[in-house]
């Protein structure tokens, strides 16, 4: 099932080698990619290097849609782009305390900051109706840890109320406040064209 094989993919983090995602949102649709194709989720493609050949079809996508940061000359899918291109387009909300059941989704991405800017990306991978637990890559501006660039190993609780301004529902990450946004599984894989031509 395809949430179950995006939580999956989450869950067993990013290559290593270059394929590896080059931020937060190619992570997210690296996994997306790898949920939502079942083709692509093979590993004997000859260039995929022992991937799935879902980061290999994230890397064309870069190559083709991607932008040279202002600090970095590596080629990457942007938060606005992604923003544009895939959470913009149909039905997210704002999640803020107090939670209920319906807050979040295991198999959601949460994408935090502007909406058209979004600055962090990451995937609910459980929902207990008091923890959401998520998965994410360069999560350090959000929660300290791991140096940048990197897949986080570590589950976070995005609903651990210490980390939240509850008056102005807002999340407090480690580079100051934001909002945060949701957006379920369901509804983010119909905006991925089947052709990949966005």
């Amino acid at each position: 099932m395809a949430k179950e094989d995006f939580i999956l993919a989450a869950n067993s983090g990013v290559p290593t080698n270059r394929l590896k995602p080059n931020n937060c949102h190619e992570a997210v649709l690296g996994w997306l990619l790898y949920a939502k194709f079942p083709s692509l989720q093979t590993t004997d493609f000859p260039l995929a290097d022992g991937a799935a050949k879902a980061w290999f079809s994230l890397r064309s996508l870069v190559e083709k849609y991607g932008e040279k940061g202002k600090a970095q000359q590596l080629k990457q899918l942007t938060g606005p782009w992604i923003a544009e291109k895939i959470y913009n387009r149909g039905n997210y909300v704002r999640v803020q305390p107090p939670f209920s059941e319906d807050s979040f989704d295991a198999g959601a991405v949460l994408f935090m900051g502007v909406l058209d800017k979004p600055h962090h990306s990451m995937v609910v991978v459980n929902w207990d109706g008091t923890h959401a637990l998520a998965r994410g890559f360069n999560n350090a501006g959000m929660f300290g840890g791991p140096s940048s660039m990197v897949w986080d190993s570590e589950l976070r609780d995005i609903a651990d109320l210490n980390r939240w301004n509850a008056a102005a529902g807002q999340f407090i990450g480690v580079n100051g406040a934001c909002n945060v946004h949701i957006i379920k599984y369901d509804e983010i894989s119909g905006h991925i064209p089947d052709n990949l031509t966005f």
